[in-house]
């Protein structure tokens, strides 16, 4: 049976095809130069694209399909969801179910094109958008969240938030027994800071080994198992530290990353979530001059002569880069003398149990 792509007035659909058609797939270009992420269903060939749904099997049943998040970049946080759910859930992509897996990430809410029918959750967060209502237990299978404060936002027991899938790796067993051969720390920069630096040219200069957050995901879990240390942007890049116990700090050079996603997850585990901000001043700045709301129902004057948002955006984050460069390797080095953290190893340990339990449930309902 062939398989067709029909456009939906939600998300993209799979449905079957007519007998002896030959397969074609319905795809939303992306902005290659831009952040905007792509879903996609387990279906590598297809690209970053939007897409989901359920896909038929051999016989005609419909199986259990794989919803994600994926960058045009590439992005090693969100790029193991190709491959770390047939190591956690074996054999998932033949089970006959109408359902779908929400992935790992924060791809839990009202702005991105979640599947319809039956959602299978095990380990996703919220953390961007409006919450989704998890209410219908038709629609939602919620086994397990990132964190217990995605599960506050939904509205479901605090004690379904167990940990991010993530921290799983080191029992899988081609990540068994990595040793820590690494000498230098490693900095590992959100995505959407990965072009902010020429940062291989400004880590050589802090004695840091720049990872690149769109390398190949097991290379660059490789590469953090190894290391004796990570500064972390990337939230991944110390969820994957301390899953493989490498010590790591969490730093932020601008004001772009989501410090309710880590608070999610640190949450799990118990950890007191500290940032090293790079530039604080920076911040105290921004601060200092943010405007003051608007009374209800008015909009604030733009100033006479004033240059688009947009233009003076762009003016003012080129002015922030050019203050940056001189200080940024600096500022890393500095950041890497810092206390690091790791969560508590029973606690870590307690999770995973808690998690595997999870995925063995998952299996015991789901395979049939």
């Amino acid at each position: 049976m062939g398989l067709s792509l029909r456009p939906a007035t939600g998300p993209t659909c799979l449905r079957p095809a007519p007998r002896g058609a030959e397969p074609s797939l319905v795809r939303q270009k992306l902005n290659q130069n831009s952040l905007v992420p792509g879903l996609i269903a387990r279906r590598p060939e297809v690209g970053a694209v939007w897409c989901s749904g359920l896909r038929p099997s051999d016989n005609g049943d419909c199986v259990l399909e794989l919803f994600y998040f994926r960058h045009p970049a590439g992005n090693f946080g969100d790029d193991l969801n190709a491959w770390i759910w047939d190591a956690l859930l074996p054999g998932w992509n033949s089970w006959t179910t109408a359902a779908t897996l929400i992935g790992v990430g924060t791809i839990l809410n009202t702005e991105l094109p979640l599947p319809e029918g039956r959602k299978l959750v095990v380990g996703s967060g919220t953390g961007y958008g409006r919450i989704p209502d998890v209410s219908d237990r038709a629609q939602w299978d919620l086994r397990a969240l990132r964190g217990p404060l995605s599960a506050e936002r939904l509205g479901v027991p605090r004690d379904i938030g167990i940990v991010d899938p993530a921290m799983m790796l080191p029992r899988l067993p081609e990540f068994a027994d990595i040793p820590r051969s690494g000498t230098q720390p490693l900095f590992v920069p959100h995505l959407s800071g990965a072009t902010r630096h020429d940062w291989p040219r400004v880590c050589r200069r802090a004695g840091l080994r720049y990872v690149s957050p769109c390398g190949e995901a097991r290379a660059v879990i490789e590469e953090i198992a190894r290391a004796p240390l990570v500064l972390a942007e990337s939230l991944h890049a110390a969820i994957i530290a301390d899953a493989f116990r490498t010590p790591w700090i969490a730093v932020s050079v601008s004001n772009l990353i989501n410090r309710d996603k880590w608070a999610d997850w640190a949450a799990s585990l118990g950890i007191a979530l500290e940032f090293h901000e790079l530039f604080p001043e920076f911040t105290r700045l921004r601060r200092a001059l943010r405007p003051t709301p608007a009374p209800a129902g008015t909009a604030p004057a733009a100033a006479p002569g004033a240059p688009p948002r947009s233009r003076a955006r762009r003016a003012k984050l080129a002015l922030r880069l050019r203050a940056e460069r001189p200080l940024i390797a600096r500022r890393l080095r500095k950041a890497a003398t810092a206390s690091p953290t790791l969560s508590d190893p029973a606690t870590l340990r307690q999770r995973q149990e808690s998690y595997q339990a999870v995925l063995d449930g998952v299996i015991r309902d789901y395979r049939g």
